[in-house]
């Protein structure tokens, strides 16, 4: 996995100091790697959204200053204009921020010292940019705010600015008011660019409206610091999809690829397993049958064509229950999307459970029966993944959806125990968690917010089951797949409107986007 845990404030303040101080990179090296990958993020999303390459970019006295010096070197020599405002005094940078404070004043940057409020103003008002940098205050910030800051990020948070934070929104803090680490004094950014950790406390659905997207970097802390923190929480990037996913071997054919079934699509939901069945085409599966009431099957075969259909009555026959327990016939079994819930889908549930050894991905209505009927899963062997939305964790675990959103890591932990599960934890940050492990994913959007991601993401993650990869690996490469798509797609269509088989239909172009795969 990747070197990026999530961490809490006080522990990045360690990562750093005991960095520094072991001598393994300097903190003038730290802040010049730091500025280089905040410019990178910058560029980037500059170029995704066709801002305008004036950047504004705002310095407190601290470390962030230093890094807000360090990526307006990087971005003027990346061809961009920076523009920097220091709301401390030139007299009051100090160490490893003169340093990269003298490097960008014998560049051509403008470089303003505002130290009045009213000044201020008059400078964000008029700045004819799309982009924001907010470098006030950095990690070591402790409440209470001053006036004179509490006004800078009142006025920034009524702008109409596209507002990055670098490392952790100014006046964020691991002192929280009223169990709030993040309060109206404290800025509302569209990115957070986390600098070599995620902040636990950003995940918390408090804090989500002020840190907007977060772009977690790389600065190349060493292993052996980072694993002294002993966290069990890792994010989930590029590179480890990269490392994960497998490049196709030119003699394969589409047995090597797995024989994936559907089981679902009661009358009047046959939508929602051909969403699914649409997941697992698209990702990769060799073969897929969908095994659904007699009345939805001519309505499956119209929306897709290359899946097989079963009734789902057939599954009480020999001849069925012969492939089910051979193992032979198919290697991965998704159960849930638009099955319904009534006594005779209980049986279908009931059947699988005791039948074969294939892993289950339970989505869906599988879920809302085992919580409906106190189903216990510990008896099973099996490899099992469940993949419950908020409300259908608040089910299975007899609690308030409320209870699970403000602690979905505790939340996905008693899950993945309770039921002996792989447990793919859906919404903003889906968590999969297994063994007292955790992958946070960071990509995704709220485009996807409409009906049918659920099943389309049910379908890839059984889709990768059938082609060979264990339920962890399945899960991480399925929920980071669905969410780079879905966030690839926003930037080409808007921020609404998206379909879930759209999604799906756009997978593979995901994964061409990766030259490894190109």
């Amino acid at each position: 996995m990747s070197q990026i845990k999530v961490i809490s404030i006080e522990q990045s303040r360690l990562l750093d100091k005991r960095t520094i101080e072991q001598k393994y990179v300097s903190s003038e090296s730290l802040i010049e790697r730091a500025g280089f990958q905040i410019a990178k993020v910058i560029a980037k999303i500059c170029r995704e959204k066709n801002y305008s390459d004036r950047i504004l970019l705002i310095a407190g006295k601290g470390n962030n200053g230093g890094d807000v010096f360090a990526a307006a070197d990087c971005l003027y020599s990346f061809g961009f204009k920076p523009e920097i405002i220091t709301v401390c005094a030139f007299n009051d940078i100090r160490n490893e921020s003169l340093i990269f404070y003298n490097k960008v004043k014998d560049l051509n940057i403008n470089i303003t010292e505002s130290l009045k409020i009213d000044h201020f103003n008059k400078l964000i008002n008029t700045f004819a940019g799309d982009i924001i940098v907010d470098g006030i205050l950095g990690t070591g910030f402790k409440p209470p705010i001053s006036d004179f800051y509490k006004a800078l990020i009142s006025e920034l948070n009524k702008s109409k600015y596209h507002i990055i934070s670098i490392d952790i929104p100014s006046g964020m803090s691991d002192f929280p008011a009223n169990n709030k680490y993040a309060t109206d004094d404290c800025v509302k950014a569209s990115a957070t660019i986390s600098i070599g950790s995620v902040k636990s406390c950003f995940l918390k659905k408090e804090n989500m409206p002020f840190t907007g997207k977060i772009y977690p970097v790389n600065i190349g802390f060493p292993k052996i610091i980072i694993n002294e923190l002993k966290s069990n929480m890792d994010i989930y990037l590029e590179n480890d999809f990269e490392e994960t996913f497998k490049k196709r071997k030119i003699d394969s054919h589409k047995g090597t690829y797995g024989h994936t079934l559907l089981v679902g699509g009661a009358f009047g939901f046959s939508g929602a397993i051909a969403l699914c069945a649409k997941g697992a085409l698209h990702s990769g599966s060799g073969l897929i049958t969908v095994l659904c009431e007699e009345s939805s099957r001519t309505i499956i075969h119209s929306s897709i064509n290359e899946v097989m259909t079963k009734d789902l009555n057939d599954i009480f026959s020999e001849s069925f229950s012969a492939d089910i327990n051979s193992d032979k016939k198919f290697q991965a079994i998704c159960i849930g999307p638009g099955l319904g819930t009534d006594s005779s889908k209980l049986k279908i549930l009931d059947f699988f459970l005791k039948n074969g050894n294939q892993p289950l991905v339970l989505d869906a209505d599988a879920l809302n029966l085992i919580s409906l009927n106190k189903i216990s899963l510990k008896e099973f062997s099996r490899d099992i993944i469940l993949t419950p939305h908020p409300g259908e964790a608040a089910r299975l675990l007899d609690c308030k959806v409320e209870d699970i959103e403000h602690n979905r890591f505790e939340s996905a932990r008693l899950l993945s125990e309770k039921y002996n599960a792989c447990i793919v934890l859906k919404g903003t940050h889906t968590l999969v968690c297994k063994n007292d492990k955790f992958i946070v994913h960071l990509t995704g959007t709220p485009a996807m917010a409409s009906g049918g991601m659920g099943d389309v993401l049910a379908g890839i993650i059984s889709s990768l089951i059938g082609q060979g990869y264990n339920s962890f690996d399945a899960s991480n490469i399925g929920v980071f797949l669905h969410g780079k798509t879905a966030e690839i797609l926003e930037l080409k269509r808007g921020p609404f409107g998206l379909g879930a088989g759209e999604v799906a239909y756009h997978l593979p172009e995901t994964v061409k986007n990766f030259k490894k795969f190109s």
